[in-house]
């Protein structure tokens, strides 16, 4: 690839950049790629993991909680991402404004627990999908004490698959809650600015395969099974 030596640099010669920068990765296997060094990781977003449209908490014949919308809503894609919240302060949970999203106030954590259940695929009789945001409960939160349970979907981490773990976005969940607590003791336009979330840097480190581990008990097997055959 030819590439410019004078002035400003062209989309080219930054194109080039970026490719040897990150060839090593891009021609390594994985298993060859997890030791190479990261000395500057990129910042992600600090993004909410919101449900897709067709998947918002909705009434429904197994959840028939009134203020959620309704059904229909769902044809349309045009249903509203839902946040649940309770506790014994009802005046610093409403702080929770900073989303745009329907925000219910529940009674008891224990209807959280139970709108959240109906909400999962095994946890209806018609396996459907009903989910929320997230859900907050501030207990005895007041202005001496921040106490607050938070609710986050985390059956999209893919624990159970063959590929690497997937993000579970929480720490804007958690920013949310200290968010809405700041302004309850100090007044509205007060927050936490959060830019974003980054891992830490790693140096390279040295694929070593260590076969005594790895074959001694296949020997041990071959040994035992030569003394003593079956």
């Amino acid at each position: 690839m030819d590439v410019s030596n004078h002035g400003r640099a062209s989309f080219r010669t930054q194109a080039d950049a970026l490719l040897r920068k990150n060839i090593a990765i891009q021609y390594s296997t994985l298993d060859q790629a997890v030791s190479c060094p990261i000395s500057n990781p990129p910042a992600w977003p600090p993004l909410l993991q919101v449900p897709r449209p067709e998947d918002r908490a909705t009434r429904t014949e197994y959840s028939s909680f009134m203020e959620l919308p309704d059904e229909s809503c769902k044809l349309t894609q045009s249903c509203p991402a839902t946040i649940m919240f309770t506790g014994d302060n009802q005046s610093l949970a409403e702080k929770v404004t900073c989303l745009q999203g329907l925000l219910l106030w529940l009674n008891s954590s224990s209807e959280i627990n139970d709108q959240l259940f109906k909400g999962y695929r095994q946890g209806n009789t018609e396996r459907k999908s009903n989910e929320i945001i997230a859900a907050y409960d501030f207990l005895n939160s007041n202005e001496n004490n921040l106490n607050v349970i938070i609710w986050y979907n985390s059956t999209h981490n893919n624990k159970i698959g063959n590929g690497p773990p997937a993000l579970v976005r929480v720490p804007r969940s958690l920013n949310v809650a200290s968010n809405a607590y700041l302004e309850f003791l100090r007044g509205s336009g007060v927050k936490i600015q959060f830019d974003f979330v980054k891992e830490m840097p790693k140096s390279a480190t040295q694929i070593k395969l260590d076969f005594s581990s790895l074959l001694g008990a296949l020997f041990f097997t071959w040994v035992v099974e030569l003394l003593f055959p079956v």
